[in-house]
């Protein structure tokens, strides 16, 4: 198997970035620290939805969607 390691360091090397989160301010992270945000958030809101916490769980979703939403835009879940 061979790697491409010029292509592997452009996908797993990344500047940080600046997402402004509803009810969280700004938020400055890599990445991949913003991408588990995302998952974070996610998982979050399914937890309230289990126990009926629709609000909660609206909240959180919409966290994790701005955040995938700014990922998105820069191109980072393109070569995934």
């Amino acid at each position: 198997m061979t790697v491409n390691i010029k292509r592997l360091c452009k996908i797993t090397a990344s500047k940080n970035m600046t997402v402004n989160v509803k009810g969280l301010g700004k938020i400055t992270a890599s990445k991949e620290v913003l991408n588990e945000l995302v998952i974070a958030f996610s998982h979050s809101a399914t937890f309230y939805m289990l126990d009926n916490w629709f609000k909660l769980a609206e909240r959180e979703e919409s966290r994790s969607n701005a955040i995938y939403d700014e990922l998105s835009k820069v191109g980072y879940y393109d070569n995934l």
